[in-house]
């Protein structure tokens, strides 16, 4: 995994990911699914180097994207 920090989106792309979050909000699946995909890998990386335990990072990324 690259440990460089990222840089920042086009404005385009920030439109792109607040308009797939609002839709997600509203029920849209399609939205939800696409936003997970986006984030998953990256979100679990982090979670994981956190908890320390494989099968819990699993568990947290799940719930961060459902409290979310």
């Amino acid at each position: 995994m690259d440990a460089r920090p990222r840089m920042s989106r086009s404005g385009e792309g920030l439109r792109d990911e607040t308009e797939l979050v609002a839709k997600a909000r509203l029920g849209d699946k399609q939205a939800f699914t696409s936003f997970v995909e986006q984030h998953a890998d990256r979100l679990h990386a982090f979670i994981d180097r956190l908890s320390g335990d494989a099968e819990q990072s699993v568990d947290l990324t799940q719930e961060t994207f459902l409290r979310a």
